[in-house]
């Protein structure tokens, strides 16, 4: 098949499911509906607006999400079971993710269970899905491990029974970008049945957004995605670097309005709790600072030296730090924004200064806050166990004096003849 790109791509965002999976991380119904007002003022696709079978609480806001008016198309996430159907539909979903594993790996040990029965539970619940009136778009958990002689007649049985689109998974990120490649590539070829398909890569090792922009050159047109990345373990493919890449280096068309993912980030650090790393692409706090005399230097003469990204294509703004590595450009500048006429000399004194204050600088600042973050990242994004303890005994007390109260009562109920009525 000829390796062949999309003309477009349709960005199916993940935030609110597999990026609310990260550890700490809980978006309370306000800030999941102010999360997908901004998706859809940002031109995303899709969004899989959770897991309804979660617990009761999440399938009540999912309901209550879904009955608002949307111009965005949103879709839940569910397991290959009829029961989880059965919710999904009761939510008011018109469309849903069932995802299910396909690798011998998970099949044996997360479900001791074989292909053939893998297989037919799948097929099963896809049909019961398409015949309730849901958009099915299955999703192969640990298609990167699995056997192609197995998932190749799997994903064309799916797609006989309604399937609108297969998402291929590398779910622990153990291909490279010319892996992930052939992975699609083969698929697409060797599968009988025509259908779209999406991609989703996690961020093991760091290529997350390269495996997903190596699936769209192979043809994938639905990248699965999470603001800031996030996710469980170290997250998923980042939906501010794919968009930008995609749009600025592999040249295809979206929907995406750039200039809002400055503000959809913030909105998703906020509220997830997990701060974007300064050097983070795109939208890190230093994506579009500059220091360095020779950058800097070159900015002032040519944005293009510096800047493959305009700031203001994202929402940014663009910012000259001084600093240890600053040089006589930035200074001048600064200067003559002021209107001041500094000699030769004088502008190499003051550029020596700043170089020594900065030097000079304390690390106790930066000691003082990275114990912060490291507190706030032990509490926020986990469990105090002493909290967990308390749960637990207050739920086997509550348990063991209603047992007692149970026991009292059908003593009482037992031996009534004790008791003679005054």
């Amino acid at each position: 098949m000829e390796n062949t790109k999309p003309k477009e791509i349709h960005i199916i965002d993940e935030t609110l499911r597999d990026g609310e999976q990260a550890p700490g991380v809980c978006f309370s119904y306000r800030e999941k509906v102010k999360l997908i007002e901004t998706m859809e003022e940002a031109g995303i696709d899709t969004v899989d607006v959770g897991l309804p079978i979660v617990s009761l609480n999440e399938a009540k806001t999912i309901k209550n999400i879904l009955s608002r008016k949307w111009t965005i198309n949103l879709a839940v996430s569910i397991r290959a079971k009829k029961q989880d159907v059965d919710v999904a539909m009761s939510c008011g979903a018109r469309e849903a993710f069932l995802f299910t594993p396909v690798s011998d790996l998970h099949l044996t040990y997360k479900f001791n269970t074989t292909r053939a029965e893998a297989e037919e539970r799948a097929l099963q619940s896809v049909e019961y899905a398409v015949q309730r009136g849901l958009v099915v778009n299955f999703v192969a958990e640990d298609t990167a491990r699995a056997d192609m002689d197995f998932i190749i007649p799997l994903f064309d049985r799916v797609a006989r029974a309604g399937a609108d689109k297969i998402i291929i998974c590398d779910t622990v990120s153990v291909l490279t970008p010319e892996g992930i490649k052939d992975l699609c590539l083969t698929i697409r070829q060797k599968m009988k049945e025509r259908i779209c398909f999406g991609i989703h890569c996690h961020n093991d090792f760091g290529l997350a957004t390269a495996n997903t922009l190596a699936a769209i050159e192979a043809g994938v047109e639905y990248p699965t995605l999470t603001v800031n990345g996030i996710g469980e373990r170290a997250g998923n493919a980042s939906m501010e670097e794919v968009v930008m890449a995609a749009g600025n280096l592999l040249k295809i068309k979206h929907h995406v309005k750039t200039e809002k993912l400055y503000t959809l980030a913030k909105l998703v650090e906020d509220y997830s709790g997990i701060i974007i790393a300064p050097n983070k692409s795109v939208v890190g706090y230093n994506a579009f600072r500059h220091e360095s005399g020779i950058h800097v230097d070159g900015i002032l003469k040519s944005l293009e030296t510096y800047e493959p990204i305009r700031p203001e294509e994202v929402g940014r703004e663009r910012a000259f730090v001084l600093g240890k590595h600053s040089g006589r450009s930035l200074v001048r500048r600064l200067l003559q924004e002021q209107g001041i006429d500094a000699k030769g000399a004088e502008v190499d004194r003051i550029v020596a200064d700043v170089k020594k204050e900065k030097e000079s600088d304390s690390k106790g600042a930066f000691e003082f806050m990275k114990n912060i973050v490291e507190v706030f990242n032990q509490k926020h994004l986990g469990f105090d166990e002493r909290v967990f303890w308390n749960i637990v005994n207050r739920v086997l007390n509550h348990s063991r004096k209603s047992e007692q109260k149970g026991m009292a009562s059908r003593y009482l109920e037992d031996n009534t003849s004790l008791y003679v009525p005054e």
